[in-house]
């Protein structure tokens, strides 16, 4: 995908450690963008490039004020707070600090300040649960089936509040499966240990789930296209290839690329937080400048290949 320029941009990103933020402020970097990372821990992020100023930040309301107030960004990436459907139905009250929370912290943060940047706010397709009908577009029904999407369901709510009532821009974008080299979780990276260290290749459900994977590099391609393009204060978009993908045809994708022969074993045993198929309508996405290729044409393939190559090299 082609990459949008951002020279002359001002761009913080919190919760720069983790997969998402790290990855974009990365790319954004590397486009020109002049970026400052926030996160917890004193210890530089070692795969973090040169060009992203990170500093510790306590996401504290002050800290976060002062913060913005004397950054002035164009742009606010909040990356940081709850990764995990598992995690939040383990403990819910700590998945909706981390999530609802902390993104009221943050918008109050901005409020307070004379600064009005674009803030961008990674929600998910958790948010729909199990879609009535596929692709699901950002007009359809939203009945999430975890306390994680209940509580990007909730912080989607907090940026509308913010951006009507108070002029903070939001984006609200609903990464539906991403993937990239950073990631070391979820489906993707659990299949390639499986090949690398088990005897067989054991998948929880059925095979059948599908998901709506994009490569973290296209996430940042494409988010680094839509801004400036927002017609009014808040936007919620789907951020996804169009292109559905069955668990068992990732896993046969994985081991074809590993030069494996392990046979897959299927366990079955489906969890009701996990939603059996998700294919996104990106029609939205496409309007404001994603340059994501249409009619389900995204090469999962050359990706899933480039990132499997990153964690064998």
């Amino acid at each position: 995908m082609t990459f949008a320029s951002l020279s002359g941009r001002r761009v913080i990103v919190t919760g720069v450690s983790g997969f998402v933020g790290g990855s974009i402020a990365n790319a954004w970097a590397h486009a020109g963008a002049t970026v400052l990372g926030l996160c917890r821990s004193a210890a530089r992020p070692p795969d973090i490039a040169a060009g992203v100023d990170v500093r510790v930040c306590t996401y504290a309301s002050a800290d976060l004020v002062d913060t913005i107030a004397r950054f002035e960004p164009d742009v606010i990436l909040h990356a940081a707070g709850s990764a995990s459907v598992a995690a939040s139905l383990a403990d819910p009250a700590a998945d909706f600090a981390s999530t609802v929370a902390l993104f009221q912290t943050l918008l109050e943060a901005t409020r307070r300040t004379r600064v009005r940047p674009l803030v961008i706010y990674p929600s998910s397709a958790a948010v729909y649960g199990n879609p009535d009908r596929l692709p699901v577009a950002e007009t359809a029904a939203l009945h999430p089936v975890s306390p994680y999407g209940h509580h990007k369901m909730m912080a989607e709510a907090l940026g509308r509040e913010y951006a009507v009532c108070f002029g903070v821009p939001v984006l609200a974008v609903r990464f539906f499966s991403i993937f990239g080299p950073r990631q070391k979780r979820l489906l993707l990276w659990e299949l390639f240990r499986r090949f690398v260290d088990e005897p067989s290749v054991t998948v929880r459900g059925s095979g059948n789930e599908v998901r709506d994977f994009l490569h973290i590099e296209d996430v940042a391609a494409s988010l680094a296209s839509m801004l400036g393009r927002l017609a009014g204060p808040y936007a919620t978009v789907n951020l996804a290839s169009g292109r559905g993908t069955s668990v068992a045809d990732m896993a046969r994708l994985v081991g074809r690329h590993l030069g494996s022969t392990k046979d897959i074993v299927f366990g079955n045993r489906a969890q009701p937080s996990d939603p059996d198929r998700w294919i996104a309508d990106i029609a939205v996405a496409a309007g404001l400048g994603a340059g994501i290729p249409p009619n389900g044409s995204y090469d999962l393939e050359a990706r899933v290949a480039a990132t499997l190559r990153a964690w064998t090299s």
